[in-house]
C-alpha cells in the first residue's frame, strides 16, 4: 500500500485526484451525518421544496461550507491542469471543475432534504459555490508554484525541508484564524468588548498547561525556518525571530478578537515567540555540533518516558478528575453510545469540534514519534502497522475509562489517534530522508517571479526573504487596517471626511512610502480634535498612525540583514521594550470594566495604554524608518520638514490664539498659550516641550544654500521663538538658552576643519542673534513675566514638595521599587492616597435602567465641557434632568468663550434642584442673548463652550438629557444623554498637580521603578555618547538632535512629559534617528579616527551645514 501510494506521489497529476476525490467523500459524508433517512417526503414534494429554498439571516455556517470547498476545488483544477499545455484547455478545465462541483452542491443539497436535521438553504449552496470559485482563483494564482514546491519537497535535501516548512507555517496561520467567522454587527463586537475580561479560558489547569506547551512546541518549526532564512550565525537573526513571533502574535490574537468564536490569549504574545526562539535555538545547535545519540540511550529514554507519557494521557482525558461510576452506570452509558464516527462533532459548533479534533490528535503523536525513534529513526515510512495498533489501544483504553465518567466516550477519538500516530511516524521519515538526500536544487524555483534581495542558504541555495516575510507583514498590516476601519465608523466628528482625508493619506503613502517622515512629525502637534470629538485615548491622529504602520508594512518587505542601527542599538531597544511592556502590564492589570468609563476617565487602569501608547507607535514605525535609510531615502531631510511643518502649524496657532484671547502684544495679561494640545486641559507643559524640541530643527533652513528658504527659515523662527516666550515659562527661557549653547559648541566642533566657513556661520548667528533681542525685550518688560521670575524660589518649593508627595505614595515593596506603579497610574494613585487638603473632582457614567447618565461629584474644580455655536441676538432654552445626594444641589452651567485653560466673557447659569433626595426631576432655563463668540468669521470667532461644573462641597449630582435648544426647536448640544459616554464631551480643571508628577524622571522612577529609571538613563547616555560621535564625524544633523534632546529634557525637569502621548512618540522618533546609521556609514563601523570621516548628508552641501550650524 505504502508503495503504491509512494508511486502516486511520484505523479502529482494522479496524487491531486485523489486528494480531491478524497475531500469530496469528506464533504458528502460530512454534509449527511447523522444519516436519519426520512422516507416521508415524496420526489414531488422534495423538488418543490428545493425550488422555494429559503435564505436564512443568520451566519447559518457560512464559513465552514465555504472552507469545505476549497481544496477539493483547488486539487481538482489542479488534476486537470497538469494534462493540458494550452490556455484554451486550461479555460476548460476550470470551467469543468466549477461545473462538476456546482453539480455535486446543488445533488447534495436537494438529497439532504431526505435527512433530517438537516438544514438545506440558500446559504449554503452560495456559500459553497463561493469556495468552489475560491479554490480555483487560487489554483491559478499558486498553482504552479505549489507544484515547483511538491517537487522540491519530493526531490529532498534543503529544498525540501525549507518548502515542507513554508507550507507548514502558512497551515499553521490558516489554523490559529480557523473558522473565519468573523464579526459583522456592532453589538456582537460590544458584548464581545465587554465579556472580554470577564471569563479568563486558561486558569493554569493540566489541560491549560498542555495547550499552552503544544502552541511552544508548533511554533518551533517557525523559529527554525527563520534561522534558515535569516543565518543563525548573525547577531541580528534572535532579536529579529522574536520580533517576527511577537508580531505574527500580536497580528493572530487582533484578528482572532474579530471572531465570534476566537478567544484572545495574552499568554499566546509569550508562547510563541517562546517557540520560535527555542526552534532557532535548536537549529543553532545542531548547526553547530550535531545532536546524536545511541540507539541504546534513545530505548531508555523512551522507556522511562512512556509511564509519565500515560499518567498524562489519562489526566487529560479526565481520569483523575472525579469519582468513577459504578460498573452498572458504564454499562448504560455504553448502550447509550454512537458508533458512527464524527457522530459528537455534528452537535457541537465548527470550532468546538475542530479544537477537539486537533486536541485528540496532538495527544497521541508522541507515539507515532516514540516508535520511529526507537525504530532507529528510519527513512522509509513504511511498517505503519504498529503505530496504529499502539495509538489505537491506547485510545481504546482512554475512551473505556470515559464510560465510568461524566465523560462520553467517542470511537471517532480512536480513529483520530491512530491517523495521527500514522502520520507522525511518516513526516518524520521523510524529515530523515530530506536530511539526508542533498540534492542541489535553487530553491528560487519556488519563487520565480520574485525580484528582492536575496539571503544565503546552506550549500548555496538562495532564498527571497522578501516574497516570505510580505504575508506576515500584510497579516499584520490587514489586522490595523481593520482597527482602523473599525475605529473611522464610530468616529464621532464627520466620519466621511475623515475617511476621505484617510484614503488620500493611503493613496499617497502608496507611491511614495517615504511620506510618513513629513505626515507623521507635521501632523504631532496640529491634528488634535479632542476638544470637539471628547476623545482623548484614542483620536484622529492614532488612526493615522495605525494607516500608516498598515499601508507602509503591508507595501514591502521590511526586515533587512545589513546593519542600519549603530553597535549596541538592539540591547539598548531590547531593555527598553522590555521596561515598558512591565510598567504597561503592571498598569493595566487588573483591568477595570470595559463600559463607558474604560476609555474616557484617566482614573481607568486602561490608562496604562494611554500613556504607552506613544511608545509603541515609535516602536512600529522604527522598521519603517530602517527600510527608508536602507533605500537612501533622506530621512534626516524628510524629518525636518515635517517638524518645521509642524512647527510654523503650531506657531500660526499659538498667534491666532493670542489674538483672540489676550492680544498679540498684550505680555501683562495672565495668560500662557497651549495651542491645540489638548493633553494641557489637566495642565503640563507639553507646548513648551514641542516647541524646545523642535526649535533647533530650523537651522536646516539655513542647510539649502537658497535665500527664500533662508527666509522661511527667519520668519519660523521668529513665530516660534515668540511662541516660547509667551509660554511665560521659566523652564522654557532656561531650555532656550541650554538649546543654543549646545549648538554653539557643536557648531565650533565642527568648524575646527573649515575655518574658512567662519564668516557665513558669524552672519547666520548674527541674524539669528539680532532676531532674538528684538522678540525677547518686549515680552521680558511685561509685567506678568516679571511677576513669575520673582515667585521662581516659591515655585521650585511647591514642585519639591510635590515630587516628595509623589514618592511618598507609592507601595511600599520591592516589586513597585524595581518595576514602579504601572504606566499611567499616578492620576489614580494620587486620588485615592494623597493627604493633601484639596480633592480631585470626580466623574463617572453609570447605567440605571439601560439609561445612562452622567455623574459628577464635587471637590476642585472641574468643568465638564462641550463646544458649541451660538448666534447674537437669540434666546435658548437650556434643559435638563437632575438628581442629587443632597436636598439643595447646584449645578452651575456657565457657558464662556474658552481656550484650553481659560474663560473669558461667561455667562454663568445656576440651576438648583428642590426634588427629593434621590429622585429624578426636570429643570429648565431660559439663557439671554449676548454677544459671546463674537466675530464675523470662523477664524475670527472666538471658541464657546458650554459646561457642567458641581461647586457644591461633599454632593454628588447625576446628569442627563442635557439640552440647548434654539427658538427653532433645533438641539444644540450633541450626545446630551450621555449615551455614546464622553463622545463630544471633555472635561477641563484648575488642579494641575493631582494629575502629573511634574518631573521626567520622577516619573519614569513612579511608572517604571528604579529599573525602569537605570535603562532610561542608559538610554541617555547612549544617545549622547552616538551623536557626539557623528558630530566629531562631521554629522551636523546629529548636533541637530542633540540640541532638541536637550530642549525636550530640559523641559522635563518640571513637567512630566511622557504623560502626552505625542512627546513619547517625538522623543522616541528622535532617538531612533540618533541610532540608525546614516546612509553612507551603512554596514560600516564608527572609527576610531575621526579626523578624516563624514557622514553623507541629503542636504545641497556638507560644507555648508557645517558652517550654518
Amino acid at each position: 500500500m505504502v508503495n503504491r501510494f509512494r508511486s502516486a506521489a511520484s505523479t502529482p497529476n494522479l496524487l491531486f485526484f485523489l486528494i480531491s476525490l478524497f475531500f469530496l467523500i469528506v464533504i458528502i459524508y460530512a454534509n449527511f451525518i447523522p444519516f436519519n433517512f426520512s422516507s416521508k417526503f415524496s420526489l414531488h414534494e422534495v423538488w418543490d421544496f428545493f425550488q422555494h429554498i429559503p435564505y436564512l439571516k443568520s451566519r447559518a455556517g457560512w464559513e465552514g461550507n465555504l472552507l469545505m470547498y476549497i481544496p477539493p476545488a483547488f486539487f481538482m483544477c489542479g488534476y486537470l491542469h497538469s494534462y493540458q499545455t494550452s490556455k484554451l484547455a486550461k479555460l476548460l478545465g476550470v470551467f469543468f471543475t466549477l461545473i462538476f462541483y456546482g453539480t455535486v452542491i446543488v445533488s447534495i443539497e436537494f438529497f439532504q432534504i431526505y435527512f433530517p436535521p438537516r438544514t438545506v438553504s440558500l446559504n449554503d449552496i452560495i456559500a459553497e459555490f463561493s469556495g468552489v470559485v475560491l479554490g480555483v482563483i487560487l489554483w491559478i494564482l499558486f498553482g504552479n508554484r505549489f507544484i515547483n514546491a511538491w517537487q522540491s519537497i519530493r526531490n529532498g535535501g534543503q529544498p525540501a525541508i525549507f518548502s515542507a516548512l513554508i507550507f507548514y507555517v502558512i497551515g499553521y496561520i490558516i489554523f490559529c484564524l480557523l473558522p473565519f467567522d468573523f464579526i459583522l454587527s456592532l453589538d456582537i463586537l460590544y458584548r464581545k468588548l465587554g465579556n472580554l475580561m470577564a471569563n479568563s479560558e486558561c486558569n493554569f489547569t493540566l489541560r491549560c498547561l498542555a495547550k499552552n506547551f503544544a502552541v511552544v512546541i508548533v511554533n518551533m518549526p517557525i523559529g527554525i525556518l527563520l534561522g534558515l532564512l535569516w543565518e543563525t550565525h548573525k547577531s541580528t537573526t534572535v532579536r529579529n525571530v522574536l520580533i517576527f513571533g511577537l508580531i505574527i502574535s500580536i497580528s493572530i490574537e487582533l484578528i482572532k478578537f474579530f471572531e465570534v468564536s476566537g478567544i484572545s490569549q495574552g499568554l499566546s504574545l509569550l508562547t510563541r515567540p517562546l517557540g520560535m526562539g527555542l526552534g532557532l535555538w535548536l537549529l543553532k545547535r545542531h548547526q553547530k555540533k550535531p545532536i546524536w545519540l545511541s540507539q541504546a540511550t534513545i530505548k531508555v529514554g523512551i522507556s522511562f518516558l512512556i509511564l509519565p507519557y500515560l499518567i498524562l494521557l489519562a489526566a487529560l482525558n479526565g481520569w483523575f478528575s472525579q469519582a468513577w461510576f459504578s460498573w452498572q452506570a458504564a454499562v448504560h452509558q455504553m448502550n447509550e453510545l454512537q458508533l458512527l464516527p464524527f457522530y459528537y462533532h455534528y452537535y457541537v459548533p465548527e470550532a468546538e469540534a475542530l479544537s477537539s479534533l486537533i486536541y485528540v490528535a496532538g495527544s497521541y503523536v508522541p507515539i507515532g514519534l516514540g516508535l520511529w525513534f526507537w525504530r532507529a529513526l528510519p527513512r522509509r515510512s513504511d511498517r505503519l502497522l504498529m503505530p496504529a495498533l499502539l495509538a489505537g489501544g491506547c485510545a481504546l483504553i482512554m475512551e473505556t475509562g470515559k464510560l465510568f465518567l461524566s465523560k462520553h466516550p467517542d470511537l471517532t477519538n480512536i480513529l483520530i489517534a491512530i491517523t495521527s500516530a500514522i502520520l507522525s511516524y511518516i513526516i518524520a521519515s521523510w524529515i530523515r530522508r530530506w536530511n539526508q538526500n542533498t540534492v542541489p536544487q535553487s530553491l528560487k524555483s519556488i519563487t520565480p517571479n520574485t525580484t528582492e534581495a536575496v539571503t544565503t542558504l546552506d550549500k548555496g541555495n538562495q532564498i527571497t526573504v522578501a516574497f516570505w516575510m510580505l504575508p506576515v507583514q500584510r497579516l499584520f498590516a490587514l489586522s490595523l487596517l481593520g482597527i482602523v476601519i473599525f475605529a473611522v465608523s464610530l468616529y464621532p466628528l464627520e466620519p466621511i471626511w475623515l475617511a476621505i482625508g484617510l484614503a488620500l493619506y493611503a493613496l499617497l503613502l502608496w507611491r511614495y512610502p517615504a511620506a510618513w517622515l513629513v505626515a507623521i512629525p507635521a501632523l504631532l502637534p496640529i491634528l488634535d480634535l479632542t476638544f470637539w470629538s471628547g476623545r482623548f485615548f484614542f483620536n484622529e491622529f492614532d488612526i493615522v498612525i495605525l494607516l500608516t504602520i498598515a499601508i507602509v508594512w503591508w507595501r514591502s518587505p521590511l526586515i533587512t540583514s545589513e546593519q542600519i542601527l549603530f553597535p549596541r542599538t538592539g540591547f539598548i531597544i531590547g531593555i527598553v521594550v522590555l521596561t515598558q511592556l512591565i510598567s504597561t502590564a503592571i498598569g493595566l492589570f487588573p483591568p477595570a470594566p470595559l463600559d463607558a468609563n474604560a476609555f474616557s476617565n484617566y482614573y481607568s487602569t486602561y490608562n496604562s495604554l494611554r500613556v504607552s501608547k506613544g511608545f509603541w507607535w515609535a516602536l512600529f514605525l522604527l522598521p519603517l524608518l530602517r527600510q527608508e535609510v536602507r533605500q537612501g531615502t533622506p530621512v534626516s531631510h524628510l524629518f525636518s520638514i515635517g517638524m518645521l511643518i509642524g512647527l510654523a502649524g503650531t506657531s500660526f496657532v499659538i498667534a491666532w490664539e493670542r489674538m483672540m484671547f489676550s492680544g498679540l502684544f498684550n505680555f501683562d495679561l495672565d495668560y500662557r498659550v497651549t495651542a491645540l494640545f489638548s493633553g494641557m486641559h489637566t495642565g503640563g507643559a507639553f507646548i513648551d516641550g514641542y516647541l524646545a524640541t523642535a526649535l533647533p530643527l530650523i537651522i536646516t533652513c539655513f542647510l539649502s544654500g537658497g535665500y527664500i528658504i533662508s527666509l522661511i527659515g527667519i520668519g519660523i523662527f521668529s513665530a516660534a521663538l515668540y511662541g516660547i516666550l509667551v509660554t511665560f515659562s521659566r523652564i522654557d527661557y532656561l531650555s532656550f538658552t541650554l538649546t543654543g549653547l549646545v549648538l554653539c559648541c557643536g557648531t565650533l566642533l565642527l568648524l575646527i576643519k573649515h575655518i574658512r566657513k567662519i564668516g557665513r556661520t558669524l552672519l547666520i548667528s548674527g541674524i539669528i542673534l539680532v532676531l532674538t533681542i528684538i522678540i525677547v525685550l518686549p515680552v521680558l518688560r511685561g509685567s506678568y513675566i516679571q511677576e513669575r521670575f520673582s515667585s521662581t524660589t516659591e515655585s521650585l518649593e511647591t514642585r519639591l514638595k510635590h515630587w516628595h508627595l509623589t514618592l511618598s505614595i507609592m507601595n511600599d515593596n520591592w516589586t513597585t521599587a524595581f518595576f514602579g506603579m504601572g504606566k499611567g497610574s499616578f492620576p489614580r494613585t494620587y486620588f485615592l492616597k494623597s493627604n493633601q487638603n484639596f480633592i480631585p473632582t470626580t466623574y463617572q457614567y453609570l447605567i440605571e435602567k439601560e439609561n445612562q447618565f452622567l455623574r459628577l461629584g464635587s471637590g476642585e474644580s472641574l468643568y465638564m465641557g462641550q463646544r458649541i455655536n451660538l448666534s447674537d441676538g437669540d434666546s435658548y432654552t437650556l434643559s435638563m434632568d437632575l438628581r442629587s445626594n443632597v436636598r439643595n444641589g447646584v449645578l452651575t452651567t456657565p457657558i464662556c468663550e474658552k481656550s484650553v485653560l481659560y474663560s473669558f466673557n461667561c455667562n454663568w447659569i445656576s440651576i438648583k434642584k428642590n426634588a427629593a433626595i434621590g429622585e429624578w426631576s426636570h429643570y429648565q432655563t431660559t439663557v439671554e442673548p449676548s454677544t459671546l463668540g463674537k466675530g464675523h468669521r470662523w477664524f475670527t470667532q472666538h471658541p464657546l463652550e458650554i459646561a457642567l461644573y458641581n461647586g457644591q462641597s461633599g454632593s454628588v449630582l447625576d446628569i442627563d438629557n442635557v439640552k440647548l435648544t434654539t427658538p427653532d426647536g433645533d438641539n444644540l448640544i450633541k450626545n446630551g444623554d450621555f449615551s455614546a459616554g464622553q463622545d463630544y464631551w471633555f472635561f477641563s480643571t484648575d488642579s494641575h498637580l493631582a494629575w502629573h508628577s511634574k518631573n521626567l524622571w520622577i516619573q519614569i522612577l513612579f511608572e517604571e521603578g528604579w529599573v525602569g529609571l537605570t535603562v532610561f538613563t542608559i538610554l541617555l547616555f547612549y544617545l549622547f555618547f552616538t551623536l557626539y560621535q557623528r558630530i566629531c564625524t562631521g554629522d551636523s544633523f546629529a548636533l541637530l538632535l542633540m540640541a532638541s534632546l536637550t530642549g525636550f529634557l530640559t523641559i522635563g525637569l518640571s513637567d512630566s512629559l511622557f504623560d502626552e502621548p505625542r512627546m513619547t512618540l517625538l522623543f522616541f522618533l528622535i532617538a531612533w534617528l540618533a541610532m540608525v546609521k546614516p546612509h553612507g556609514l551603512i554596514g560600516k563601523s564608527i572609527p576610531k579616527s575621526l579626523s578624516h570621516v563624514h557622514s553623507p548628508h541629503h542636504f545641497r552641501s556638507h560644507s555648508r551645514v557645517q558652517a550654518a550650524t
